[in-house]
């Protein structure tokens, strides 16, 4: 199970809920956070890895009740590289079991759509005026 677990396509883990720190990880998900074996990652707690440090609080209060899915967050790496992610889990026990996804590419491809449509905006303006203008002279 293990091998399948390190070659799936995002990040698996688990984390102690209240000190955040890691009980296991697979390779996605060690990789996404900079380390290349669990004997670095266990001296981390999960906290150290959001960049707003509300974004895990606010996730611990959600999951108490419900697990969570689709939570996006932006976290940062060892080496403080930031990403973005969509994070799943449940808690079990004292334990949060998740998953954890690097969407990173698709936040900047909405990010481009979003500029894209501001531009065609500013400019349908500027033409409206200008036919406005036109039409008055």
């Amino acid at each position: 199970m293990e091998e399948i677990l390190d070659k799936l396509p995002i990040g698996i883990y688990r984390t102690d809920f209240e000190t955040g720190k890691f009980i296991s990880a697979n390779v996605p998900c060690l990789e996404m956070l900079g380390f290349k074996n669990f004997s670095e990652l266990k001296n981390y707690s999960s906290a150290d890895f959001y960049v707003n440090p509300e974004d895990r609080e606010k996730m611990k209060k959600r999951i108490k009740n419900n697990p969570i899915k689709n939570y996006i967050v932006q976290l940062k790496d060892k080496n403080g590289n930031i990403f973005w992610v969509r994070l799943t889990g449940k808690l079990n026990d004292n334990f949060i079991d998740g998953s954890i996804c690097d969407i990173s590419e698709l936040k900047l491809e909405e990010t481009k759509e979003l500029e894209t449509l501001k531009y065609i905006s500013k400019a349908a303006k500027t033409r409206s005026k200008e036919l406005l203008n036109s039409v008055n002279i």
